[in-house]
């Protein structure tokens, strides 16, 4: 994702660049999979609210990456 998203602004890197990347992205979001462990607990409403804690995650990541990705990036706005 971290390489696909750095393409449409332009910005080459390789997996392990990206790698850093997402682990300084991704890191303050390590509360998120503590409460979706702490979800399994809990029957059929914590199943129900992990799908919904695994898309803000996802979506979180994913702006996050956009914003860094807009900041290095040399493409005209």
């Amino acid at each position: 994702m971290v390489i696909q998203v750095g393409s449409i602004f332009d910005v080459d890197m390789d997996k392990t660049q990206a790698g850093a990347v997402f682990a300084t992205i991704a890191a303050p979001l390590i509360g998120s999979k503590l409460a979706h462990s702490v979800l399994d607990f809990v029957p059929v409403f914590g199943w129900a609210a992990k799908s919904v804690v695994a898309g803000g995650v996802t979506k979180a990541v994913g702006e996050a990456l956009i914003a860094y990705f807009n900041d290095c990036s040399n493409l005209s706005e």
